[in-house]
This record gives C-alpha cells, sequence and structure tokens, in this order.
C-alpha cells in the first residue's frame, strides 16, 4: 500500500530547511508539537495566524547533516575596500623596495669602480705626468656606461638580434674569436638598430666605443657578447632571475656554478620535471620546455653557441636571446614560490 506524497514518511528528518529562490537563502521550518504542518520560519508567518501552504515534492530541502557540514565550513570574509587598497599598496611598495635595492647595488659597484680608477689615474699622472691619463677620467665607468641608458628602450632579444645581424652569425660563448667582436663601424650600426643614433655626435659615440670595459686598443675592437651581457646585468628581470637559480639546483649537483649546456633542451627539462615534479609546478617545467623546444626548431641558426659547462651568465644570456623564451622565462616559476 503506498503512502500519499506528503506523508510523514516521506519528510525529511527534522531539523527541515526549505530554500527560498527569491531570496536565496535556506530558513528552518518550524514544526507544531502535534507534526501536522510544517511552515517556513520568515517575519510573515510569525505575525501571521493562518498557517502555510503543505511543502511541494519538487521545492529543495537541506537534511540536517549537510545543514552541519555546511555550519562547519567558515564564511567567506570579504575585505573592505580601504584594506584591499591597502594590501595592493603594501605588494606595489614591495616590488619598488626591490627594484631600489637592484639599483642601489649597481651604483656601490660602479661608485667602488670608479673610485679605483681614479686611483689608477692619479698613480699614472704622479708618474708620467701625462694629459691622456686625465682625460680617462671623465670617461664612464663600465656599470654607467652610457650605452645602458641609450639601449634602454629596447629589449634584449631585439639587442641580441641586431648584434646577430651585424655580426652576420650567431654568438658564441664557447671560444673568444675574433669574428665575435666589433669594429667601429659595426658598433655605429649597432646603435642605429637598438636606439635613436641620429641624437648621438660623432664624438659622443666614438667615445662610448672606446669606454666599453671590452675594448682593446691593438685592435679597435669590442667584444659582442660582453657588451650584450653589460646590457644584460643592468636589467631588471629578478623572475629571469630566479628561474636561472632554479635551473641550477636542478642540474648543478656539485654546486660548482656550472651546468651542462644540454639544460637548455626541451627533452632534458621534460625527462627532470616527470621525475621531480608534480602539479602546477611541472605543468610551469613543461610549458617552458616546450617554448625552448619550438624556438630551436623555428631558429636553431640564431641560438649563441654555449660551452658544454655554463655558467650562469651564459645560461642568463641564452634566455634573452629570443622574444618568446625571454617572455616564458621572465613569466613562468619554475622555483615554485608564486603557486
Amino acid at each position: 500500500m503506498s503512502t500519499p506524497p506528503h506523508s510523514p514518511l516521506h519528510a525529511p528528518p527534522l531539523p527541515r530547511y526549505r530554500y527560498h529562490p527569491k531570496t536565496g537563502a535556506w530558513r528552518k521550518e518550524r514544526v507544531p508539537e502535534d507534526g501536522a504542518r510544517a511552515v517556513t520560519t520568515t517575519k510573515a508567518t510569525i505575525g501571521s495566524a493562518s498557517p502555510a501552504p503543505g511543502p511541494k515534492p519538487s521545492e529543495l530541502f537541506e537534511s540536517s547533516f549537510d545543514y552541519f557540514l555546511r555550519s562547519l565550513r567558515p564564511p567567506v570574509r570579504r575585505l573592505p575596500a580601504a584594506e584591499r587598497e591597502e594590501r595592493l599598496r603594501q605588494h606595489t611598495n614591495a616590488k619598488l623596495r626591490q627594484f631600489e635595492m637592484h639599483c642601489l647595488s649597481l651604483a656601490a659597484t660602479a661608485t667602488q669602480c670608479k673610485v679605483h680608477r681614479s686611483v689608477i689615474t692619479d698613480h699614472r699622472s704622479t708618474v708620467t705626468d701625462d694629459d691622456h691619463s686625465t682625460t680617462n677620467t671623465s670617461r664612464p665607468s663600465g656599470p654607467l656606461h652610457p650605452l645602458v641608458g641609450y639601449a634602454s628602450t629596447a629589449t634584449l632579444p631585439e639587442v641580441y638580434s641586431a648584434l646577430v645581424k651585424v655580426l652576420g652569425r650567431a654568438l658564441s660563448f664557447a671560444a673568444a674569436a675574433q669574428e665575435d667582436r666589433l669594429s667601429r663601424e659595426s658598433f655605429h650600426e649597432l646603435l642605429a638598430l637598438i636606439g635613436p643614433a641620429g641624437v648621438l655626435s660623432s664624438e659622443y659615440a666614438a667615445d662610448m666605443f672606446t669606454s666599453l670595459p671590452s675594448y682593446d686598443a691593438d685592435s679597435d675592437t669590442v667584444e659582442a657578447m660582453a657588451t650584450f651581457t653589460l646590457l644584460m646585468e643592468h636589467r631588471h628581470h629578478p623572475r629571469l632571475n630566479i628561474n636561472v637559480e632554479a635551473l641550477f639546483e636542478a642540474f648543478d649537483t656539485d654546486s660548482r656554478g656550472l651546468v651542462p649546456a644540454e639544460v637548455l633542451y626541451p627533452d632534458v627539462l621534460m625527462a627532470w620535471a616527470a621525475q621531480r615534479t608534480f602539479g602546477n609546478l611541472r605543468d610551469q617545467w613543461q610549458r617552458f620546455a616546450a617554448v625552448i623546444g619550438t624556438e630551436r626548431e623555428r631558429c636553431a641558426d640564431a641560438f649563441p653557441l654555449m660551452p658544454p659547462l655554463s655558467s650562469r651568465t651564459v645560461i642568463r644570456a641564452a634566455l634573452c636571446s629570443a622574444p618568446t623564451i625571454y617572455a616564458a622565462a621572465c613569466s613562468l616559476d619554475l622555483d615554485g614560490g608564486s603557486l
């Protein structure tokens, strides 16, 4: 024998909570002592003596067990607008302090270098009494070279592409060849590719060329890779530096500051990620390996030649040689600190 649809046997156990679509809230039902009819506790039903109609079978209800589980979950705390702005301001100030500390360290290095060069120049002027040694004091030191400010509007991949175009071949870290040096004409061509060369006088461009740290007076040339690393060291890219350290933590097992050149091959990165990582961190490594694999297939001739054992500077320069690799190295998290 079947029971009626509104029989107490079909009713959920007490306490019962009914969902109200208009308000989007669950309200506890007020059940009389005789259990004849249940109504929802609202302001209208408290002041009204007439009972509410019986429940519909299609209406949603919440059991006491579900209500108990929901009550254990703490409600989401919505931050006030002022507190949200304060947290955002603190995050921005932290990034600014990090950038200022990066600039202060470079300024300290420049000051030490300038003092050291001043001492050497004073010693030369005392011994030889040569006017040319006094002229060297007015030249900018290596860390504060004017080429850093001149090339600030060009990205590092654009600078590397300009060097490859001027030299006609990919740069090499493996061996210092004469073909990897820039003459005065090549340097002026490089200036035209990475910045507004028309605003530079010929005397200032010549002084900029001879004041480079890698300038050789005998051959009147500068090292192309040293010029690129000079610009690279004065760029603020903390995420790229963190990812380089993550690569060395993964592959520099002897802590010698050197890793095999194969660390920038997609198969090696994929294999290491499959064995040592999982979850979101593995996804970051796999995406990084996929970007490097695609770029190596697309422009393998422009990728810099690396020695069998590469230092941090070599790895950093290789990551700055292509736009897609540079963007991935500055956005992905191989360390897992932000995941």
